[in-house]
């Protein structure tokens, strides 16, 4: 689960699809504070946070074009 939600992009069309997934509201905290915790050193190389909001690379280019 903490990997379905690192994946989102809540920021995409300007948040047009922000409640997608359709979550009871208490869902996602519980994933977020409960089921990341295990494994929380891994969460750091997905896409996004676990909030949905995109956040740059930690391995890799440069995004600015640098090899």
């Amino acid at each position: 689960m903490p990997c379905g939600l690192g994946c989102l992009d809540r920021t995409f069309e300007d948040g047009f699809h922000k409640s997608f997934p359709p979550f009871p509201f208490f869902i996602p905290p519980l994933i977020k504070y409960w089921f990341s915790r295990k494994h929380k050193g891994a969460w750091r190389f997905l896409p996004s946070t676990l909030d949905g909001i995109p956040r740059p690379l930690e391995f890799g280019p440069d995004m600015k074009g640098d090899p």
